[in-house]
């Protein structure tokens, strides 16, 4: 899984703990480590909040980045560029026959679905 860009290896760190102190509770199943887990995952919540607060807040300072940046940056946030990662089926085989022609693939594929929508 990708890191989200705000998560330190502090966080990663207290995250590890706070799932090994959940761990523990489910074992144990006491009040004591059912107290501590909770505890702790309220103050990794509010600590996991900040550093994704201050990170935007970083990003997006007016005072420390140009208009084109700014722009550039929230592009890159909100994802409004295209991926060009574009995969298309190359050929279908339809009753033991090879296609390579789009028009028959996308036939293909509309006559299977059909069939057992």
């Amino acid at each position: 899984m990708k890191d989200k860009p705000w998560v330190t290896s502090a966080l990663k760190k207290s995250s590890r703990v706070k799932n090994s102190l959940y761990k523990k509770w489910l074992k144990t199943k006491s009040k004591i480590s059912e107290d501590r887990y909770k505890n702790y995952r309220k103050v990794y919540k509010k600590t996991a909040r900040e550093a994704e607060l201050n990170y935007y807040k970083e990003l997006f300072d007016c005072r420390k980045n140009s208009t084109k940046k700014l722009w550039a940056n929230l592009n890159k946030v909100c994802s409004f560029k295209k991926c060009n990662n574009s995969k298309s089926i190359r050929k279908l085989v339809i009753n033991n026959k090879e296609v390579t022609e789009p028009h028959d693939i996308s036939n293909g594929l509309n006559d299977f679905f059909y069939k057992y929508w």
